[in-house]
């Protein structure tokens, strides 16, 4: 019985040694979650649309919801290295009712970092967040192209993928 109990933890604890660190090719791990960085100029809605809709492994994603400022220190850090960039799009927008940000991964929005005078809604037409000046937020057109970011929990690869 010992013997059981034991084998059992040990698989276990692999499982979740192996699944804590795992993502998706050409994705980075951070803190639980799958990040896609994408260098292409895109429109936020046609991005978001990409994460939705990318056929390989991280499929139903979305654009990244940031919860801390450890994690958009992660984004704006990983943009800067991979493409030069710090200026992508994140998943935050006031489409629907001006003044109300939501994520598009429906997250609950408790944390911002926008730069001083931002959000500005300038001419009644910016609706869309983007990292601004390394960590700083600012809303632009949704109709501007920039790079941005996939986000989606390892847990949910990790499931799809299990037999």
């Amino acid at each position: 019985m010992v013997c059981v109990k034991y084998f059992l933890f040990l698989v276990v604890s692999l499982f979740i040694v192996l699944a804590s660190g795992v993502c998706p090719k050409d994705s980075l791990s951070y803190n639980g979650d799958c990040y896609l960085f994408i260098s292409e100029n895109t429109k936020f809605f046609e991005a978001e649309a990409f994460c939705n809709n990318k056929s390989d492994e991280l499929s139903s994603s979305h654009l990244v919801s940031i919860k801390d400022r450890d994690e958009l220190e992660f984004v704006s850090a990983a943009s800067l290295q991979l493409f030069g960039a710090t200026k992508v799009w994140i998943g935050l927008n006031d489409e629907n009712i001006e003044g109300q940000f939501e994520w598009t991964d429906g997250s609950i929005f408790n944390y911002s970092h926008f730069a001083d005078g931002e959000p500005n809604n300038h001419s009644h037409r910016e609706h869309c967040v983007h990292i601004y000046a390394e960590t700083t937020w600012n809303d632009a057109s949704c109709n501007g192209k920039k790079p941005f970011v996939c986000k989606r929990a390892q847990w949910e690869w990790a499931h799809e993928c299990a037999p």
